[in-house]
């Protein structure tokens, strides 16, 4: 997981001290990262959102879902999942993808959901 020699002993403590089960990294979840049937259902609903999300690539989908799904209260994940259709269906990446230049797929991915508003 790590480059050997490049974390300090204080890092690699919390590292291996972490508690994987509350709030895990994308890239530590084993099998298919989905969004349950009730905010598919959302996504759905939206054509725009779903050219959106259609065009995104697998990662950034996965950094969303989790994104959405560890909020701990469901009134945050239901905040959460309003604004990824609402960020999807205009075209922008969600608040904390949003660093940097875009990635090159954003701007097809933005035309698809322009497309069908």
């Amino acid at each position: 997981m790590r480059a050997e020699g490049r974390m300090q002993p204080a890092g690699l403590a919390i590292w291996e001290a972490r508690r994987r089960e509350a709030a895990p990294y994308t890239h530590e979840q084993q099998g298919p990262l989905e969004l349950p049937a009730v905010y598919a259902a959302q996504l759905a609903a939206s054509p725009a959102a779903t050219a959106f999300w259609g065009q995104a690539t697998r990662s950034y989908r996965r950094v969303c879902v989790n994104w959405v799904l560890t909020a701990k209260q469901e009134s945050t994940r239901d905040r959460r999942m309003a604004t990824l259709v609402e960020d999807s269906a205009a075209g922008r990446l969600i608040p904390s993808q949003r660093y940097g230049a875009a990635p090159a797929w954003v701007e097809r991915a933005a035309a698809a959901a322009a497309a069908v508003r």
